[in-house]
């Protein structure tokens, strides 16, 4: 009677030792797995930083060497050659292109507006990507044919179709998808 005791209590320490590094190994396994995913999540966002940076860079690059040439030009001769120069870079006439671009470079962003918001049109996406992008607010009105006032009425629609109280808003929502994993 006393071995069978002992037997059980051997028995019983030997089923709570074995639970015991079972769970830490679990435990160990998870948050290995866990700081994988997350050196992995950073590696990416530090690609598409540098995508953003270096699109952001080409365009300037671009339109700084086109600065002797712009002083010759009228206006509107300018805003042409604008939309040229985003269009090379940007793709913006080639919406399937363009969005393709913004999702690798800008956290799929397009791919989460069309998941959450299917009501936002491809042109307000876009005033989207190019605001995130830091493209000036005049090259913006340029390239998707607004007026200021026309932009402003564009803002406040999006904003109400964000959930938002008010326009000015809209650039930290942007951020906040932007940084979402």
């Amino acid at each position: 009677m006393v071995k069978t005791r002992t037997w059980v209590w051997y028995l019983c320490a030997g089923i709570v030792l074995i639970l015991f590094v079972s769970v830490m190994l679990y435990v160990l396994l998870h948050k290995r797995k866990d700081r994988e995913i997350k050196q992995v999540s950073q590696k990416h966002k530090e690609l598409m930083l540098k995508q953003r940076t270096a699109l952001i860079h080409k365009i300037k690059q671009t339109k700084l060497k086109q600065t002797e040439k712009r002083k010759k030009l009228s206006f509107a001769e300018k805003e042409i050659l604008d939309k040229k120069i985003y269009n090379n870079i940007l793709h913006l006439e080639d919406n399937t292109y363009f969005f393709k671009l913004m999702d690798t470079t800008l956290n799929h962003l397009h791919t989460k507006f069309n998941e959450r918001y299917p009501e936002v049109s491809d042109r307000e996406i876009k005033w989207c990507c190019l605001t995130i992008l830091g493209i000036p607010t005049t090259d913006i009105m340029t390239l998707l044919n607004y007026k200021p006032e026309a932009l402003n009425k564009m803002k406040i629609r999006l904003a109400k179709k964000f959930q938002l109280q008010y326009a000015s808003e809209l650039t930290v929502f942007l951020n906040g998808i932007l940084a979402e994993d």
